[in-house]
């Protein structure tokens, strides 16, 4: 699948730098956490419920941090919540 990042960046995609990820005249410096897997829910997940999880990553955040490693492919609303909670910061134009 490819993703349009110029959804999340406008007309100026990222590109490795030599000490981050630059977006235009910014530089992402990658700090991050490792969201691990669970026990299976009912649905067969492999991570908790979307709003759970949506707490989770918006208190890695609140933590300064802008990343999340996984051990396995995740849902897409999981990564629909990493972009919003933790990605929101950087493209207003801090390095959040």
């Amino acid at each position: 699948m490819t993703v349009d990042m110029t959804a999340v960046t406008g007309d100026v995609l990222p590109h490795v730098g030599g000490t981050g990820i630059d977006l235009g005249d910014q530089t992402l410096c990658v700090r991050g956490v490792t969201y691990r897997t669970f026990h299976p829910t009912a649905e067969g997940s492999d991570y908790y419920d979307p709003e759970r999880v949506a707490r989770d990553v918006a208190q890695i955040a609140a933590h300064g941090l802008n990343a999340v490693r996984t051990y396995t492919v995740p849902p897409r609303w999981l990564l629909d919540a990493a972009q919003w909670y933790l990605w929101r910061g950087w493209r207003a134009g801090t390095d959040a």
